[in-house]
């Protein structure tokens, strides 16, 4: 039997696991093509198993593959019969993770980018503030988000600001084509707004980010080839801080799911309120976060079943710390100011 053989014998759900994908019954998530995490109309991962587990399809973007596909969309960025000379990176991480595609899906750990790559990026951005983009302009108007106030920066592409800035760095990478490895350089262009994710201990861990055109297939993304479980985003001033285990500053920590929520929240949070976004599959993590004894806590939840269901899940996590929760819609009215 040679290795390409004991891949896919191995199964789809458990290199799909190796490749530190979540699941959710027979789906699995984020799409190592496209990126998605979860479908927008049912919530769940995108990416669909076959029931002989020999193979896969992302129901976002269409994608589909077999085993060795998968791993190749995951490490390359391509299909398998399109990666040439780096089809061996295959056959490298195969053997590499031998022992670990033999053991259970609950045994692994998150694979996350080096912190010194994901610091690298941080640094390359500009603050949101400091571009001059009528596109990026026109975008804050719609959302009515104060470019003064979004945590966020800007990965610039070519023709934007900074750009010189941004070609130094691969310059310093060698010339490579990529920024990293998990972030190609052509993705500045359609996700620019990029925020700091971070793990329980306030280290910067991954990104995420946004896209500024509406007519974009796909609104936010992370790296590729890695996922987002155990990090959290955190607004710079009050729970960055916290995370680190630093003496808390405010009063109040709101609570909320996801990008979006998150970035509105820290636009429209009250005077010494902390806010924390939860990256997917990071709930159950919470535990390990410095709570203050002293602080008030807020979850941000929809008044409607999926809200409650997330709202119960994070008292559970943090549990016996007691919390409130509060309607998160009424943080999502547009403003330019505080």
């Amino acid at each position: 039997m040679t290795w390409v053989d004991e891949l896919k014998s191995a199964g789809a759900q458990n290199i799909a696991a190796r490749l530190g994908m979540t699941r959710k019954r027979h789906r699995v998530g984020p799409c190592p093509a496209c990126g998605v995490e979860r479908s927008s109309k049912d919530r769940r991962p995108p990416v669909g198993l076959r029931p002989d587990d020999t193979g896969w399809k992302c129901h976002a973007c269409s994608t589909t593959g077999d085993v060795i596909d998968l791993i190749s969309w995951a490490l390359l960025g391509r299909r398998a019969k399109d990666a040439g000379a780096e089809f061996r990176k295959i056959k490298v991480w195969a053997e590499e993770g031998e022992a670990l595609v033999q053991s259970s899906v609950a045994e692994w750990e998150p694979i996350l980018p080096p912190e010194d790559e994901v610091r690298m990026i941080l640094k390359a951005c500009a603050p949101v503030a400091s571009v001059q983009s009528a596109k990026l302009a026109a975008f804050l108007g719609r959302r009515g988000f104060n470019p003064s106030r979004i945590p966020a920066g800007v990965l610039p592409s070519p023709g934007w600001p900074g750009w010189q800035k941004i070609s130094k760095v691969e310059i310093e990478r060698k010339g490579r084509t990529t920024l990293v490895p998990w972030w190609p350089a052509k993705w500045a262009a359609i996700w620019p707004l990029v925020i700091p994710a971070y793990d329980y201990s306030g280290r910067p861990r991954s990104i995420h980010a946004r896209a500024i055109d509406d007519r974009a297939i796909r609104k936010t993304t992370w790296p590729q080839g890695v996922h987002s479980k155990g990090l959290f985003f955190a607004d710079p001033h009050l729970a960055r801080p916290m995370l680190r285990g630093q003496p808390f500053q405010g009063d109040k920590i709101l609570i909320c799911e996801g990008l979006t929520d998150y970035l509105w929240s820290v636009q429209s949070a009250p005077e010494r309120c902390a806010v924390i976004g939860i990256a997917s599959g990071s709930i159950s993590s919470m535990k390990a976060l410095h709570w203050p004894v002293d602080a008030k806590i807020y979850i941000g939840a929809d008044p409607d079943p999926t809200g409650d269901r997330y709202a119960a899940e994070i008292a559970a996590a943090i549990s016996p710390i007691l919390c409130r929760r509060i309607p998160l819609h009424i943080l999502r009215t547009p403003t330019n100011g505080h």
